[in-house]
């Protein structure tokens, strides 16, 4: 009774420890669905990671503006016997994201991690908004905007965002080319496209999104790969 009472705790103790795991069925068409479920009392865990991409995203990015430094012109105007030398400082500010999510079905759950992530990085002071879109981002929607908002409605109120889009994205190809409409994401400065498609099986497609986006494996290291493109304070 007591090595049945032992085994007994060993398996439980197993089952409570046991790692999340995720194995996306064999296909490439929607809707996604992974065989992974939750418990409601355990989230999802990060590692230091995370927390260092989250640090990465919030620092500061210089701005088009400038602003007179007085205490610099004083000392410099000191320096000059009394000549004016003006000396003018950068404007910075935390830069915004705008998250698109392809959300293929309710029950997608590759969106669903995508989202929580978003989640977690907004609770790192992380300016981010984020939408959902099926396939065709051109109508996007979240709960402030459940009817959609377009993508020119997204420009009017993001223009200095940082855009990510976390899709394949190859809605947005014709026969072989970019869609005309893809013109206007030309808009925001910083751009890039997620796939959740593995590098491994990229082909002309990717080759073709890269015109318009920085092309990029839907992971952490990707996230702070952009941050170090970006020119930060």
């Amino acid at each position: 009774l007591l090595l049945a009472g032992v085994l007994y705790l060993l398996v439980q103790w197993r089952e409570r420890n046991r790692p999340l795991t995720a194995a996306r069925e064999r296909t490439d068409q929607p809707p996604y669905v992974w065989n992974i479920k939750l418990d409601d009392e355990r989230g999802l865990e990060f590692n230091d990671t995370f927390y260092t991409t989250a640090n990465r995203l919030r620092r500061r990015e210089t701005t088009d503006t400038r602003r007179l430094d007085l205490p610099r012109t004083i000392r410099a105007t000191i320096e000059r016997g009394g000549l004016p030398e003006f000396r003018y400082r950068d404007i910075t500010r935390p830069p915004e994201y705008l998250l698109l999510i392809d959300r293929q079905d309710t029950n997608d759950h590759r969106a669903a991690l995508f989202d929580a992530i978003a989640a977690a990085f907004k609770k790192q002071e992380v300016l981010l908004d984020r939408f959902f879109f099926n396939g065709d981002p051109r109508l996007c929607w979240n709960e402030e905007h459940p009817n959609g908002l377009g993508i020119r409605d997204l420009l009017y109120r993001y223009p200095a965002a940082r855009l990510l889009v976390l899709s394949d994205g190859y809605r947005m190809l014709g026969t072989g080319k970019l869609a005309p409409w893809t013109q206007i994401l030309d808009a925001w400065k910083q751009r890039a496209l997620l796939s959740p498609v593995p590098p491994a099986n990229w082909h002309l497609a990717e080759r073709r999104l890269a015109e318009r986006f920085t092309v990029l494996p839907a992971l952490l290291d990707s996230l702070n790969f952009l941050s170090e493109l970006d020119q930060h304070v």
